[in-house]
Order: C-alpha cells, then structure tokens, then sequence
C-alpha cells in the first residue's frame, strides 16, 4: 500500500501499513514552550492518528471500489465526519524526536487491534467531485481548482460557471478572450507577488456571456493556467505558468507559436528571485499573465521622469524609474512599452519581450510597440518573424515609425 498524507493546522500525518501494522508518522511545526503542552500534544496527536487509520482503511477500501488513482485523502479526511472504535491502549507511540522540520512522533498499531467495519459507513453516498467542489470554495486557491479540474474536466460552460471567480477580464489577443466577462480586476497580481491573501477570494462577478458553449475546451484550460499563474503565490507561479506553456500548440496559432519561442528564449524561475516585485515577476512570465489583474497607473510622475531619461540615453536611470512606476503607479500599455525600448537599446531583448508581450495584449496599436517587438524578435533569431510580420499587417494598423523599423529588418533578410 502506498502512503497517505493529512495536514491540520501545524499537524502533518503520513498514514500507511505493512503486513502487521497501521502506521502514522506525525510531524509538529509549531512550537511548544513547556512539558504540560508537549503532553497535551502527544494526546492530541494520538487521537488525530486514531482517526487517522480508521480513514485510511474506510479510504482505502472506497478508492478501489471505485477505481481511485490519485491520493484525495486530505479531501476525503477533512470532508468526512466519521468516528472509529479501537483500544488506545494497544497504539504504542515512540519517542518525540526534534529536526529540523519539527517534532517528530510515530504512532503504530496492531492490525488485528484495530479492524473497522467499512461496511458500516456509508462511503458509497460520497462524491470525490462534491468534495472537492467543497474545497475549492472553502479555501479558494489555485492548487483546489487545479485539483477539481484534472479530476473531471468540464465542459467549456461549466468550467466557467466554476471558475468564475478565477476568470477576470481579457486574457488574450483573441476574440474568444474579449467576450467573456466585462469586469477589470484590480490588485490580484500584486497581492500574490507579495503573498497576501487574494483579493478574488473575498467579492467577484457573475458576469459570463453566452458564447461559452463556443469556446473550444483547450482555450478554456489555458485560460485556466493563466488565471492560476497570476492568483497563485510566489511559491506556485512557475508551476502554474509551465501548465501554461505546455497547452500551447506552435503550429496552432502565430500567438502560441510566439509564445512558446518567447518561453524559451526570455522565461525564468520566480522562486530564484528574492523578495520579487511586481515589475520582476513580469519579466519572468512572458505571455503568462493576466494584465487585467494588476493595477492600472493612475499617476505617471515617476514614468514621465523615465521619459525624460529614455531621450537622453540614460537608460539605467530609465530602468529604474520604469520599475518603480509599474510598481508604485501600475501598469499601461506606454510603460510597458517603454521598458521593452529600454531593454532594446540596451541590447537585451530577451528581457524586453515580457513587457512588449503584455503591452500587446493591452494594446496592439500602442505606438512603437510593433516596431519594438520585431526588432527584439530579430535580434533573437525568432524563425517566424516573417510570418508574425505578416500578422500585424493583416491584423492590426502600424504606426509610421514602426513600418520604418520592420522594412528595415526585412530589407538585411
């Protein structure tokens, strides 16, 4: 039998057995400050470990009645409010034992000691899918929807009947992606950079169109990832953001195929930043956020002192305040914009695409942009940048400056 794992408060159990025994290994995280609280732990633990395998067994046996693979215990323990018999007097416990991770304390009894009846709970009447629909909305976090998702993938109307409170706005260049709601969100990005809890969890819309039925389901769950990638924590952004990435077909779309390159070429891991800004978290994201979750600029004090820089090539300083101005101010397609120039001129496109990626989704006639993504494009050796040329032309209008720019990429080729 494999291991199962529970969490509870500062409390981690892993329950599993061998041919004589059921056992639970309990590790504490929190602290303890006296022997009166260490022993009033211990029997804590000791009845949470009781509980412990009589789930495991009633668990176990459901699981293969109904062809269970993956590990719901968590869900299964939590949602469920059974009582078990055994005699406590026959778990035996082992020494508490410190590491580095906590106390450490590991509780075993006899097979034959403790034997639940599983016919006697009625774990025929639940409903992997009812559980974790119940966790999903009592803890409203990327990793529950994930989990509720992979479990039954859901027609493209319901998953955004679910995951309403996930989908805030525009998420891409594409129709499909402008249709579905009408509510900007404000602050959620920055809320998850900084790993406070999410705004979304505490008031959001009801607002979906009719279209849903429309939308074929592969662009709903890259939806979904983009929505996680930009909900999630610090910790889970890279997961949720290469879920992203790897639904992405190159030979679908000009925009995958973009995207995908742009990975390649210009993502990188947000946990190898320390104490990340928004500004940063951008950079190593290309194409996988959701721009309308972050806060739009209000104020352009500190991006207009970038401006004055940027004309005077003092693109440090240019950078800098550009930072500061995503950060303090919020974001615009201009800003965006301009970060992308400024990491162009100074000869880092690979670090300008991020910014340019967002600013295109925001805007795609914002003036410069377009000239701005060739070049950095051209500069990266991206193998369909005739191809993407020949999108903007059919797609959207290019201002005079930018024409200039992409006549002269074209005319070294």
């Amino acid at each position: 039998m494999g291991q199962y794992h529970y969490q509870k408060h500062f409390s981690q159990f892993t329950v599993s057995e061998n041919k004589t025994e059921y056992v639970v290994e309990c590790l504490h995280t929190g602290s303890i400050s006296s022997s009166r609280l260490l022993n009033a732990l211990e029997k804590r633990l000791r009845m949470q470990a009781l509980d412990m395998v009589g789930t495991y067994q009633v668990y176990v046996d459901y699981a293969k009645k109904h062809d269970i693979k993956d590990d719901y215990f968590q869900q299964f323990a939590e949602y469920t409010s059974f009582t078990y018999d055994a005699s406590v007097e026959s778990f035996t416990a082992s020494d508490f034992s410190i590491t580095d991770g906590g106390r450490e304390v590991t509780f075993r009894v006899n097979k034959k000691d403790f034997t639940v009846d599983v016919t006697k709970y009625p774990s025929d009447d639940i409903s992997i899918p009812d559980i974790l629909v119940k966790d999903y909305r009592r803890k409203k976090k990327p990793a529950t929807a994930e989990r509720l998702y992979q479990y039954n993938p859901l027609a493209s109307s319901s998953y955004l009947l679910l995951y309403k409170d996930y989908l805030s706005g525009k998420a891409h260049i594409t129709s499909e992606f402008h249709n579905l709601l009408e509510y900007n969100a404000d602050g959620r990005f920055e809320a998850s950079v900084y790993n406070k809890p999410d705004s979304i969890t505490d008031a959001y819309i009801d607002i979906l169109t009719t279209q849903a039925d429309s939308i074929p389901q592969i662009i709903v769950q890259q939806m979904m990832y983009i929505e996680l990638a930009s909900s999630a924590t610090v910790s889970e952004k890279d997961y949720f953001y290469e879920k992203y990435i790897s639904l992405l077909d190159p030979n679908n779309s000009m925009w995958e195929n973009l995207l995908t390159f742009c990975h390649k070429k210009c993502s990188s891991p947000v946990n190898n930043l320390t104490d990340p800004t928004v500004f940063d978290v951008i950079g190593c994201m290309p194409g996988g956020i959701n721009p309308y979750t972050l806060r739009f600029s209000t104020e352009k004090k500190l991006y207009d002192e970038a401006v004055d820089k940027f004309g005077k090539s003092k693109f440090k300083a240019t950078k800098k305040l550009l930072e500061e101005s995503i950060n303090f101010e919020g974001i615009s397609p201009t800003s965006l914009n301009l970060t992308g120039a400024n990491y162009r001129v100074s000869e880092e496109p690979q670090k300008a695409m991020p910014y340019l990626l967002l600013a295109y989704i925001l805007n795609p006639e914002e003036q410069f942009l377009s000239g701005n993504m060739v070049m950095c494009l051209d500069a990266l050796q991206y193998p369909a940048l005739n191809s993407f040329i020949e999108y903007l032309n059919n797609n959207i209008t290019i201002d005079a400056w930018s024409k200039n720019q992409i006549e002269t990429v074209q005319s070294k080729k």
